[in-house]
């Protein structure tokens, strides 16, 4: 149950490379034991998963596709809250470079951290419409982009040279992120993110 912890600590006592530790971590996992849950969350997840078969990537991508398109076939008998934690599950033990998993990666990304709920698929075409409007609307208070991707603060009376100074900051840490890969330094890719960025830290100054 503690096998995380037990590599986080020793990681940091032979200060080992994170992706070091992550393969480590990642060869060392129960694929069909829930042992991050409690007790009787664990139970009753534990249950759950003798009615399939994980053992081979073929199989974890299998029930990924069953659980991100409301299979009941597969999932019968599991709650919207157990069907969460099989996803989370599948998700912190990995699923290798299965091509079903890597068309499915970006909705279930959205779905792990809350932006679309898993019981409600039918909407989510309405509900990303909907979510990305919101942003747009979001964004376009706060910073205007230029026609060669530049991000500029919009200036008025409730905008304050440390609010520029935040996007100066924000702009650095976008340089460095990943200079090895080729969409990172695309400008348009790196306005996007800066705009994401910043307007996250609008919403939540003390994030």
């Amino acid at each position: 149950r503690f096998v995380s912890q037990l590599w986080v600590e020793l990681a940091r006592r032979y200060r080992m490379a994170a992706a070091e530790v992550v393969d480590l971590l990642a060869g060392t996992l129960y694929l069909s034991s829930p042992f991050e849950y409690g007790q009787d969350d664990a139970q009753r997840i534990d249950e759950l998963l003798h009615s399939f078969d994980m053992e081979s990537p073929e199989e974890r991508a299998d029930l990924l596709r069953a659980l991100m398109e409301t299979d009941e076939s597969r999932t019968v008998g599991a709650t919207s809250e157990d069907r969460h934690s099989l996803l989370r599950m599948l998700c912190f033990r990995g699923l290798g470079g299965a091509a079903e998993c890597e068309a499915l990666r970006p909705r279930v990304w959205m779905v792990v951290l809350g932006h679309l709920p898993l019981e409600r698929q039918s909407d989510w075409n309405a509900i990303l419409a909907e979510k990305r409007l919101e942003y747009a609307n979001l964004r376009a208070e706060v910073l205007l982009v230029t026609n060669n991707n530049k991000l500029e603060v919009k200036v008025d009376g409730h905008r304050s040279v440390q609010t520029c100074e935040i996007l100066q900051q924000i702009l650095k840490d976008v340089d460095r992120a990943r200079p090895e890969c080729d969409d990172f330094r695309r400008p348009a890719t790196r306005a996007a993110l800066g705009a994401l960025l910043f307007v996250y830290a609008q919403r939540n100054p003390d994030a």
